[in-house]
């Protein structure tokens, strides 16, 4: 296989992209957080802002992780940073 893993942020402009993908199987551990797999991307929601990270900043129980094959889209409406999650592969 060409690649283990992948974490991609990118955006158009108007709207944010996160897009989390990796092998199936790993026991690999997260460094920070030996309770989290190596293999994750992160996003804390704060309703007027939205961090994405590949893995939680702090401890902090509000932190979403990204599963396998999910694309994070966020937007700025109003005041808000509103964001949805789809399962697009894996």
């Amino acid at each position: 296989n060409p690649f283990t893993s992948l974490n991609a942020i990118f955006s158009d402009g108007e709207k944010l992209y996160a897009y989390n993908r990796c092998l199936e199987g790993s026991d690999l551990r997260s460094i920070c957080y030996k309770d989290s797999p190596y293999y994750t991307l992160t996003f804390l929601d704060e309703g007027d802002m939205l961090i994405v990270a590949s893995e939680k900043l702090w401890k902090d129980d509000n932190w979403i992780k990204l599963s396998n094959g999910d694309l994070l889209t966020a937007w700025v409406d109003g005041e808000e940073v509103e964001h949805e999650v789809k399962h697009i592969s894996g």
